[in-house]
């Protein structure tokens, strides 16, 4: 279950670093991601996820989104 967890944080890593305008806030090393942008309205964006089921968190400083994987991530981002 750790092995795909790490995996499946991995691809999301690498997807986030390859977005246009959005960035990671520090250099996590688990499952908990937080992305900001100062292009991108995260806000709406996560209103529209949230829409489709995902119920992301907002931060506030900096203002961003945050995601915590879990083991039933990996077969969406696959």
């Amino acid at each position: 279950i750790q092995r795909d967890l790490v995996s499946t944080t991995g691809q999301v890593r690498v997807a986030i670093d390859a977005a246009t305008g959005v960035e990671l806030v520090g250099d996590p090393i688990g499952p908990v991601l937080a992305m900001q942008s100062t292009e991108i309205d995260l806000y709406a964006v996560g209103d529209a996820m949230d829409d489709r089921g995902w119920n992301l968190n907002r931060n506030t400083a900096p203002p961003g989104l945050h995601l915590m994987m879990s083991p039933a991530h990996g077969g969406v981002v696959r």
